[in-house]
C-alpha cells in the first residue's frame, strides 16, 4: 500500500484576514476581546457545525480536559445544521 495525502479543501494562500498590525499585537487584541489570559491554552475547532464531525466528543474531552488545565477556552468557529445542539450540550 502506498501514501496517500489528501490536501485540505481550501487553499490558505487565499485566506487573508485582512489584519494591519502585527500578528503579535493583533493576537493579544483577540485574546483581550475574548478575555482570554496571555498565555492560556487554548482548545479550539473550526468546521462545519454537523453531528458527524465530532463536537459533542470534543465537548466531553474539553469537561475532562479541565481538571488539568481549569482555565482553558474552548473555542467552536462555525455553524451549520447541528448548532443549537452543539449550543445546548
Amino acid at each position: 500500500a502506498g501514501k496517500v495525502t489528501i490536501r485540505a479543501g481550501v487553499d490558505p494562500r487565499h485566506f487573508h484576514p485582512g489584519i494591519t498590525e502585527p500578528r503579535s499585537q493583533a493576537l493579544g487584541h483577540l485574546r483581550q476581546s475574548l478575555a482570554i489570559p496571555e498565555g492560556a491554552r487554548i482548545i479550539g475547532i473550526v468546521a462545519m457545525l454537523r453531528l458527524k464531525k465530532g463536537h459533542l466528543i470534543l465537548l466531553d474531552a474539553f469537561a475532562r480536559l479541565l481538571h488539568h488545565w481549569p482555565h482553558a477556552p474552548l473555542l467552536v468557529v462555525g455553524d451549520g445544521p447541528a448548532r443549537s445542539t452543539i449550543e445546548n450540550a
